[in-house]
């Protein structure tokens, strides 16, 4: 059985995912610029070069892949579960549940933005878990 909280917060970690993905490239771009041709007339060193900056330059079009890939899926997960969000009747379960986990609010924050207490808001949240839980298990 999937549990509604968990199956909610996995957007998180697609995520924290693409940002380390980003990172990376950023990482072997910076690197593939520092480093410069041999102007020496020793072939092997000059070669040695290009060999570097080819490995680098395949590197990086292996991780733009493999970002582009996760990408594609976190928005697959990311609109599903909007869709399963969607589909609570309560429209302020919808709102803190939407604000939680797909803009990754604090629930003070949303409290704050709702005009409510945090204290009901958490029970909000903790209905809303309840009915996507219910909707989950109706589903599988």
């Amino acid at each position: 059985m999937i549990d509604a909280k968990k199956y909610l917060e996995e957007i998180e970690r697609y995520n924290s995912v693409i940002e380390n993905k980003l990172a990376e490239i950023d990482q072997l771009k910076s690197l593939a610029t520092s480093i410069t041709t041999a102007t020496s007339d020793t072939p092997v060193q000059s070669s040695g070069n290009n060999d570097r900056i080819g490995k680098i330059v395949a590197d990086i079009a292996d991780k733009e892949a493999e970002l582009k890939r996760l990408v594609d899926e976190l928005v697959d997960e990311r609109n599903e579960r909007i869709k399963i969000i969607e589909q609570l009747e309560d429209r302020l379960q919808y709102t803190v549940l939407y604000k939680r986990y797909m803009k990754l609010m604090k629930i003070e924050d949303i409290a704050e933005e709702q005009h409510y207490s945090s204290r009901w808001i958490l029970k909000v949240h903790s209905k809303g878990l309840n009915n996507i839980q219910n909707i989950l298990n109706s589903s599988h």
